[in-house]
Protein backbone atom coordinates (compact mmCIF):
# COMPACT_ATOMS: atom_id res chain seq x y z
CA UNK A 1 0.00 0.00 0.00
CA UNK A 2 1.13 3.48 -0.75
CA UNK A 3 2.50 5.54 1.69
CA UNK A 4 0.40 8.34 0.82
CA UNK A 5 -3.16 6.32 1.27
CA UNK A 6 -2.02 4.87 4.63
CA UNK A 7 -2.50 9.42 5.71
CA UNK A 8 0.60 8.50 7.83
CA UNK A 9 3.63 11.32 8.37
CA UNK A 10 6.78 10.57 6.28
CA UNK A 11 9.45 12.04 4.98
CA UNK A 12 9.44 13.32 1.13
CA UNK A 13 12.15 12.93 -0.97
CA UNK A 14 13.57 14.33 -3.65
CA UNK A 15 11.91 12.16 -6.60
CA UNK A 16 8.73 13.43 -4.89
CA UNK A 17 9.69 17.30 -4.89
CA UNK A 18 11.28 16.83 -8.68
CA UNK A 19 7.86 15.05 -9.72
CA UNK A 20 6.10 17.98 -8.24
CA UNK A 21 8.52 20.86 -9.86
CA UNK A 22 7.92 18.90 -13.15
CA UNK A 23 4.55 18.71 -13.59
CA UNK A 24 4.50 22.71 -12.14
CA UNK A 25 2.11 21.77 -9.35
CA UNK A 26 2.19 23.32 -5.53
CA UNK A 27 3.80 20.84 -3.05
CA UNK A 28 3.54 22.38 0.65
CA UNK A 29 1.28 22.63 3.54
CA UNK A 30 -2.32 23.54 2.48
CA UNK A 31 -2.88 25.13 5.97
CA UNK A 32 0.15 27.35 6.64
CA UNK A 33 1.37 27.04 2.85
CA UNK A 34 5.17 25.34 3.59
CA UNK A 35 6.64 24.14 -0.07
CA UNK A 36 8.16 20.91 1.16
CA UNK A 37 11.52 20.32 0.08
CA UNK A 38 13.46 16.97 0.27
CA UNK A 39 13.39 15.35 4.07
CA UNK A 40 10.52 17.33 5.42
CA UNK A 41 7.96 15.18 7.40
CA UNK A 42 3.95 15.57 5.37
CA UNK A 43 0.89 13.68 5.58
CA UNK A 44 -1.74 13.33 2.41
CA UNK A 45 -5.27 13.89 3.82
CA UNK A 46 -8.16 12.84 2.06
CA UNK A 47 -10.98 14.62 2.08
CA UNK A 48 -12.44 13.48 -1.36
CA UNK A 49 -15.05 10.82 0.99
CA UNK A 50 -16.04 13.69 3.34
CA UNK A 51 -19.34 15.01 3.60
CA UNK A 52 -19.62 18.67 3.08
CA UNK A 53 -15.73 18.74 2.18
CA UNK A 54 -15.62 20.27 -1.06
CA UNK A 55 -11.88 20.98 -0.26
CA UNK A 56 -10.56 17.96 -1.91
CA UNK A 57 -7.59 15.73 -0.82
CA UNK A 58 -4.80 17.92 0.30
CA UNK A 59 -1.10 17.73 2.20
CA UNK A 60 -0.02 19.14 5.73
CA UNK A 61 3.62 19.12 7.59
CA UNK A 62 4.00 17.60 10.79
CA UNK A 63 3.83 21.05 12.34
CA UNK A 64 0.27 21.09 11.21
CA UNK A 65 -0.95 17.93 11.12
CA UNK A 66 -3.56 17.06 14.20
CA UNK A 67 -6.41 15.40 15.32
CA UNK A 68 -8.65 18.71 13.66
CA UNK A 69 -6.59 18.80 10.66
CA UNK A 70 -9.57 17.77 8.34
CA UNK A 71 -11.95 20.62 10.03
CA UNK A 72 -9.23 23.27 9.72
CA UNK A 73 -8.52 22.19 6.25
CA UNK A 74 -12.42 22.58 5.30
CA UNK A 75 -12.35 25.96 7.11
CA UNK A 76 -9.52 27.17 5.17
CA UNK A 77 -11.51 26.44 1.87
CA UNK A 78 -13.87 28.19 2.64
CA UNK A 79 -12.23 31.18 4.04
CA UNK A 80 -10.31 31.04 0.18
CA UNK A 81 -14.25 30.90 -1.53
CA UNK A 82 -15.06 33.54 0.03
CA UNK A 83 -12.09 35.45 -0.32
CA UNK A 84 -12.88 35.06 -3.95
CA UNK A 85 -16.26 35.88 -4.40
CA UNK A 86 -15.55 39.13 -2.55
CA UNK A 87 -13.09 40.44 -4.94
CA UNK A 88 -15.70 38.98 -7.90
CA UNK A 89 -12.46 36.21 -8.98
CA UNK A 90 -15.22 33.41 -7.80
CA UNK A 91 -15.71 31.69 -11.29
CA UNK A 92 -17.09 28.26 -12.80
CA UNK A 93 -14.00 26.51 -11.79
CA UNK A 94 -14.40 26.73 -8.18
CA UNK A 95 -16.80 23.84 -6.52
CA UNK A 96 -19.68 25.06 -4.90
CA UNK A 97 -20.87 24.00 -1.05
Amino acid sequence: MSLLLKQSLHPTNQKEVDAFKRLKKRFGCALCDKVFEDGDLFRFVYANGTANAHCGNFFVCDKCDGPDVLERGIENYKLAVAGAKRWNIYGPDWMKY
